[in-house]
């Protein structure tokens, strides 16, 4: 039985089905096509496992309970008594509640604040409900539209540490081997003197990822500090770069240059003049520009929380 056929029957969803799957609680035939595409096929037992399953869960048994019960059926009485124990507290917590709920007269003017004293020591001991702290998909859709700049802001930080910190690290500590017929091989050797030659271009680094950092928090949180830390740190890492001994930039372009020279972009453009080694050594510059530009304009455009 295919997954669609399965999510009839059950009423299950496919995240739930999948979810169930890797917590092991069933094990249904998985087959790989040629192309590496995985497929799931259930047998009746699979299902009605399923089904038992989506019962349990329904009835408030946590994953945790259904597998142990699975995997040792005698221990069963005491996971039902345990959740019966659990579900008499919270029925007795909820009567309380409701015993003070029925308790203000009807004919009195009441408010938000009047229920809420009336109920105040019954609802202490309850949580408040999970959808308060996790944002829905619909929340996070309109989050990313009120801060966009900042989400690109976000984007290019990420892609400009990254290429950076790969540039770095080769020019730190790998060696290129050219081998017969085309091409090279790097070896990498740890040096302290090479860590400290390069150390600017790692602090670089760090001072891009502490920007991104900045810019996903400013994200989720949306306070202005952190936008404005996102555009000094980025323009601290850009300063960084600029001031870095001549010897390290020099180290720093033979891999930009190899970068460049085995990418898309040397068949489409490429020149041999001194000018087009400034480019190049300019290209790492490139998202950091931009994420400071970004940065600004959303200081104006994106909205605080």
């Amino acid at each position: 039985m295919r997954m669609k056929d399965v999510l009839a029957r059950t009423g299950l969803s496919d995240r739930a089905v999948r979810l169930y799957i890797e917590n092991g609680l069933l094990s249904p035939r998985q087959d790989s096509s040629y192309a590496g595409r995985k497929s799931i096929t259930f047998s009746e037992e699979d299902v009605e496992i399923l089904e038992v399953i989506a019962t349990l869960r329904r009835a408030g048994f946590s994953l945790s309970d259904i597998r142990r019960m699975q995997e040792d059926p005698s221990c069963a009485r005491e996971v039902l008594e345990g959740h019966r124990d659990a579900l008499t507290e919270e029925i007795e917590q909820k009567q309380e509640i409701l015993q003070k709920l029925s308790a203000i007269p009807a004919d009195t003017p009441i408010s938000c604040r009047t229920i809420a004293d009336g109920i105040r020591a019954s609802a202490s001991s309850q949580t408040i409900p999970k959808e308060d702290s996790n944002m829905s998909f619909r929340e996070l859709k309109t989050l990313l539209q009120r801060r966009t700049t900042s989400l690109f802001t976000f984007v290019f930080l990420l892609l400009g540490s990254l290429g950076l910190f790969s540039v770095t690290l080769r020019a730190a500590f790998a060696k290129t081997r050219v081998l017969v017929g085309g091409g090279f091989q790097l070896d990498y050797a740890f040096h302290w003197e090479s860590l400290v030659t390069y150390m600017g271009g790692f602090i670089a680094v760090l001072l891009v990822l502490a920007a991104a950092v900045c810019a996903f928090a400013y994200i989720l949180r949306g306070k202005r500090s952190l936008q404005i830390s996102t555009l000094v740190l980025t323009v601290a890492s850009a300063l960084v770069l600029l001031l870095l001994p001549a010897a390290v930039k020099e180290g720093m372009f033979f891999y930009e240059f190899i970068d460049y020279r085995f990418s898309f972009m040397h068949g489409i453009f490429f020149s041999a003049e001194q000018w087009f080694d400034i480019l190049i050594q300019f290209l790492k510059f490139v998202p950091l520009m931009a994420a400071a530009i970004l940065s600004a304009v959303g200081l104006y455009k994106d909205e605080p929380r």
